[in-house]
C-alpha cells in the first residue's frame, strides 16, 4: 500500500509541475521567420504570439545575438512601443485570451549583400521557466535584389500614408492578386483584380501599419510580387 501511495503521489506531482508550468501562448505562425528581401527596402519579419490561456498574461523579451551586415538599420518593436535599435530587452503591454501580442524586426539593407540573423527569447513573465527562442533571418543577394527591384518598378502605389483610399496602378495587363496583413501578421483582406490599376477603400481598416503583398495574375509571371509597407491614417 505504501509503495501504491507514493506512486500516485508521484503522478500528482508530474501532473501538478507539467500543468503549472504548460505554455501559456503560441507562436504565430511559428519561432522562425526567414525571408528574401531586396536593397533599400524596409522588411517587416513579424512573429506573434497568441494568448491560449484563460487569463490576461504579460510577456517579457530580451535580445540573444545580433548579426546584422554593416551599414544597415534593424529595429524592433513589440506590441507597446517601437524602438530605433535592436533594444536588448523589453515588456509588452498586457495581452488579454485570444488576443495576440507580437515581435517585430524592421530592417533596411544598405550598401551591402549579406544577411542578418537575429534572436530573441520572449516568455510570460509568470511562467519565467519555459521561454522560447524566436529567429529572424532576411538575406539579400544581388539575384533576389534585381529580381525584386524590377518587381517593384511594376507597381505603383499611392498615397502612403493614406486615408480613406489606397491606388495601385500596375504593369500587369492581366491584373493581380492582393492581400494585407496588419502588424501582427495577420491576413485581413485578400482578393484579386482583373483589372491592371484599382482604387482599395481603407474607410474600415483601423490605424496602424500594415503590410500590402501583390502578385500577378498571370502563370507566365508568377513569380513576380511586390510588398509594401503602408501606413493608415
Amino acid at each position: 500500500m505504501n509503495v501504491l501511495k507514493q506512486l500516485f503521489m508521484v503522478i500528482a506531482m508530474v501532473v501538478f509541475i507539467d500543468t503549472a508550468f504548460a505554455q501559456t501562448y503560441s507562436i504565430i505562425p511559428n519561432d522562425t521567420f526567414k525571408i528574401s528581401g531586396m536593397m533599400e527596402d524596409q522588411q517587416t519579419l513579424t512573429i506573434s504570439q497568441l494568448n491560449t490561456s484563460n487569463s490576461t498574461m504579460t510577456l517579457k523579451w530580451e535580445k540573444i545575438s545580433e548579426s546584422v551586415p554593416a551599414n544597415w538599420e534593424a529595429s524592433v518593436c513589440d506590441n507597446k512601443v517601437c524602438y530605433v535599435v535592436l533594444e536588448d530587452s523589453g515588456t509588452m503591454n498586457p495581452i488579454a485570451p485570444n488576443e495576440s501580442g507580437f515581435l517585430l524586426l524592421h530592417i533596411v539593407g544598405h550598401v551591402n549583400f549579406g544577411t542578418a540573423l537575429i534572436r530573441y527569447k520572449v516568455w510570460d513573465m509568470n511562467n519565467p521557466m519555459l521561454k522560447d527562442t524566436l529567429t529572424y533571418i532576411l538575406t539579400i543577394d544581388k539575384n533576389t535584389a534585381l529580381a525584386e527591384t524590377d518587381n517593384r518598378k511594376t507597381f505603383i502605389v499611392f498615397p502612403n500614408p493614406a486615408k480613406g483610399q489606397i491606388n495601385v496602378e500596375s504593369g500587369f495587363h492581366k491584373g493581380f492578386i492582393y492581400s494585407f496583413m496588419n502588424a501582427t501578421g495577420q491576413e485581413v483582406c485578400t482578393g484579386y483584380s482583373d483589372q491592371n490599376s484599382m482604387v482599395f477603400s481603407t474607410e474600415n481598416f483601423p490605424k496602424g501599419i500594415y503590410i500590402l503583398k501583390l502578385s500577378s495574375n498571370d502563370d507566365r509571371v508568377n513569380n513576380k510580387f511586390f510588398i509594401q509597407k503602408i501606413i493608415i491614417q
